[in-house]
């Protein structure tokens, strides 16, 4: 591997009823998030909406800030468990070289897609991580995450090229996927989604064809 992920696999522990709790208030407040943005994010709204109380949800989360993080933490874990399901399906399906680089981009896509509340709440991400470190810490974590599980699966298609090549490649690709899927969801576009992957596979396969050509 180039590296080793630093953002950790979470959730996949054996729950307790306080923990289970958390992830299903932290879920409903992906929804008031990504409906009512971050000025309207506070724990009495947000109670209104979950129809419950402040002090309920204040006994899980203590304030704010650790509600938001654990929410981004959960919305990073399920993209992975997403990504993960459909690299398998790609590499089981086709078993080309490419088809684990392939299977990475076209699970984050697929997780955009299927989580319409996803992409709303990853602008707010980018909004808090202009004013807290805390979350740029998260916001920087989420990123490299993604970056390495690229730079790796490029690695096995090209393992003869070296770590700066690999890695450039990887953020090269990255930058095009995140562009693509902001363009995708904010702009008024005629491309079905099946037209988007398929334009972000084609782009993928050109990127790390070119890498294996230098």
């Amino acid at each position: 591997m180039i590296i080793e992920s630093n953002y950790p696999s979470l959730f996949d522990q054996k729950l307790t009823k306080g923990q289970k709790t958390q992830i299903s208030i932290a879920k409903s407040c992906i929804q008031v998030l990504a409906n009512e943005g971050l000025a309207n994010f506070t724990f009495e709204k947000i109670a209104k909406k979950l129809k419950t109380t402040r002090s309920h949800i204040a006994y899980y989360f203590p304030d704010q800030e650790t509600l938001l993080a654990f929410m981004y933490k959960l919305l990073i874990h399920q993209a992975q468990k997403i990504t993960e399901e459909r690299t398998q399906v790609e590499i089981t399906k086709k078993k080309l070289p490419e088809s684990e680089v392939i299977g990475i981009i076209k699970g984050a896509a697929c997780w955009m897609n299927e989580n319409p509340y996803s992409m709303k709440c990853f602008f707010s991400l980018i909004e808090l991580a202009g004013r807290s470190n805390d979350f740029k810490e998260i916001n920087h974590r989420i990123r490299t995450d993604g970056l390495l599980n690229l730079a790796n699966a490029i690695q096995r298609y090209s393992p003869n090229k070296s770590k700066k090549e690999i890695l450039t490649t990887a953020r090269h690709l990255q930058s095009l996927l995140l562009g693509e899927l902001v363009n995708y969801f904010t702009m008024k576009t005629d491309l079905t989604f099946e037209e988007l992957v398929s334009d972000l596979e084609s782009s993928t396969l050109t990127f790390i064809k070119n890498l294996k050509k230098m």
